[in-house]
């Protein structure tokens, strides 16, 4: 769905996973951040909002990791769209409003 570098837009920022940690804060509907990567399980790794999950045993072992242990896991895919600049205005309102997140890195 997502791929490294791409640029996407929040279209989602409620009720975040009380399980997981977000040590540099949330994102923020209708900011643009950079995909960083997608997870083996799905989730949307992005530049500067890591979301670390606590893995046990069990969920670990279902999901390929090392079982009691913390990993970033990501966002969930549905919080984002690709962000197309030629239809920035649809749904979130005057792109000039929009903030670009995680630029800061020199891509």
């Amino acid at each position: 769905m997502f791929m490294s570098s791409q640029k996407v837009i929040c279209v989602d920022d409620s009720n975040p996973n009380p399980q997981c940690k977000f040590p540099c804060g949330y994102v923020v509907r209708g900011h643009i951040y950079y995909v960083k990567a997608v997870t083996q399980t799905g989730g949307v790794q992005i530049e500067g909002l890591p979301v670390i999950g606590y893995y046990h045993s069990f969920h670990a072992l279902m999901n390929g990791l090392p079982p009691d242990r913390e990993a970033e896991v990501g966002w969930k895919p549905h919080r984002f769209r690709r962000y197309d600049e030629r239809n920035s205005g649809d749904e979130i309102g005057d792109p000039s409003e929009l903030e670009l997140v995680g630029a800061g890195n020199g891509r």
